[in-house]
């Protein structure tokens, strides 16, 4: 195997794994928000269920 074509297979698995890596990546990101948006669901949920929410339709007058 001569040293161009020995590159190139080393490219085209480079380039896959960092594809991989990427996809990877993506889905981590995607978990992370959906874990912080259930936390803070959570978080309005409580402070809801405590009063300490507030009410936006509330009338002061």
């Amino acid at each position: 195997m001569d040293l161009q074509r020995l590159e190139q297979t080393w490219s085209a698995r480079l380039r896959d794994e960092k594809a991989l890596a990427e996809g990877k990546k993506a889905e981590l990101i995607h978990a992370f928000r959906g874990q912080m948006w259930e936390e803070h669901q959570a978080e309005f949920a409580v402070m809801d269920w405590t009063g300490l929410g507030g009410d936006c339709d509330e009338d002061d007058g």
